[in-house]
């Protein structure tokens, strides 16, 4: 049975309030858990596919907006990979339209990811070509110019990249005339890597300021004199005595469901407007911060990780 009481939908939290137990403590005002960000403004990329692009071309035989996506590598196609400091990747549109093959090696000497490479004409530093086939055009596209960033670190295997190309002007190969400007977003998988992409040192992101103020956060049971303690211990020993063996049974849930809101009724605490509040604004932030979907010492640490004030003002 899960350590929170009912008052119809109202959690009580007497499983961290109520006698016996010893007091969970945050240290230092901390009311999260924090981020270790290893690829600039998050930890990795944005759920999507593991191999994706879509690029938007001003100019040239392939003017327009062409995406792809796969879950699948192929080698030529669709992968990335890390070598002397290099982040090689391969890409194909065509999923809307035209099928285009990109592939880009972007080098990261000198600099950490993430960053922003700058395309040179050459394969002497950062490079990108596009290729281009379709029924009504063809073409071989090279950059000249432009950047591309890479947004996280590449250097583990499995790892998801992502990034966006930005203004990269191009020359079509095979006719020497405009290849066209590409702007877009990619993202693929690392199938293979050296770990020599030298990335920013970790940043830990600070918690969410919840109103708790600095200092420690803790509840004592051994000093629980809040407005609430006094329903929150009436309610305790009525469930124990009245509705434990009820609610360990899995078919009684109805009646155990009865018992806990009769013991919440008895307790007295709908007459007493101001323990209501605090005891329904616990309740309402245990909600939110998904602390009820879990149990026991999982339970007692996400409500005081992420409801501080509120316990704090109920109970002590």
């Amino acid at each position: 049975m899960k350590r929170t009481l009912f008052f119809a939908s109202l959690s009580l939290a007497l499983g961290l309030t109520a006698c016996g137990d010893d007091p969970v403590v945050v240290a230092n005002g901390d009311t999260g858990t924090a981020t270790t960000d290893t690829g600039g403004g998050t930890a990795e990329p944005p759920a999507g596919a593991a191999y994706e692009a879509e690029v938007n071309v001003t100019g040239g035989p392939a003017e327009g907006t062409s995406t792809g996506s796969t879950e699948t590598a192929a080698a030529g196609q669709f992968h990335a990979t890390v070598f002397q400091g290099e982040l090689a990747i391969f890409l194909t549109t065509g999923d809307t339209g035209s099928a285009m093959i990109i592939s880009a090696g972007i080098d990261t000497s000198g600099a950490e990811v993430p960053g922003s490479f700058t395309v040179t004409p050459t394969l002497e530093g950062t490079w990108f070509n596009a290729t281009l086939a379709s029924a009504t055009a063809a073409g071989i596209f090279g950059g000249t110019g432009g950047s591309i960033t890479v947004d996280f670190c590449p250097n583990d295997v499995g790892a998801v990249v992502a990034g966006t190309f930005n203004n990269v002007t191009t020359t079509d190969e095979i006719t020497g005339g405009d290849g066209g400007t590409f702007n877009g977003e990619w993202r693929a998988t690392v199938v293979q890597s050296d770990g020599s992409i030298t990335c920013a040192a970790p940043v830990v992101e600070p918690p969410a300021d919840t109103g708790t103020p600095s200092g420690e956060c803790s509840v004592d049971p051994e000093q629980c004199d809040g407005p609430v303690c006094p329903y929150a211990e009436f309610v305790q020993n009525c469930l124990v005595e009245n509705c434990f063996a009820l609610c360990q049974n899995p078919m009684e849930f109805e009646a155990c469901f009865a018992c806990t809101g009769q013991c919440a009724e008895d307790s007295g605490i709908q007459d007493d407007a101001e323990a209501l509040r605090l005891a329904t604004a616990v309740d309402d932030c245990s909600g939110s911060a998904g602390c009820d979907d879990l149990e026991d010492d999982a339970y007692d640490a996400c409500l005081i990780a992420n409801c501080c004030a509120e316990v704090s003002a109920a109970y002590n």
